[in-house]
C-alpha cells in the first residue's frame, strides 16, 4: 500500500489526544474533500494493522471530543 498522513502540527502537538487518534484524525482530514470522509473503520484497521473493534472506539472518542461529526 503506497499511503502517507500528512499530520497538522496543532494535531500533532494536542497533549488530550493518543498517537493513534492523532493519526486517524489526520487521515481523516487528508481523506476529506469538502464531501466528508467515506473511509470505513476496515480501512482505518488495515491501515493501521489494528482492529475493526479499536478504530471504531477511537472514532467514537474523537467525535465525543467534537473534533469530528459522524
Amino acid at each position: 500500500m503506497n499511503d502517507y498522513v500528512v499530520i497538522p502540527g496543532d494535531i500533532l502537538r494536542n497533549d488530550e489526544l493518543t498517537y493513534g487518534q492523532k493519526i486517524i484524525l489526520a487521515k481523516i482530514m487528508n481523506l476529506d474533500n469538502d464531501k466528508g470522509c467515506f473511509a470505513t473503520n476496515k480501512y482505518f484497521a488495515n491501515l493501521l494493522s489494528t482492529s475493526i473493534n479499536s478504530v471504531s472506539k477511537t472514532i467514537n472518542k474523537l467525535k465525543s471530543m467534537g473534533l469530528i461529526e459522524i
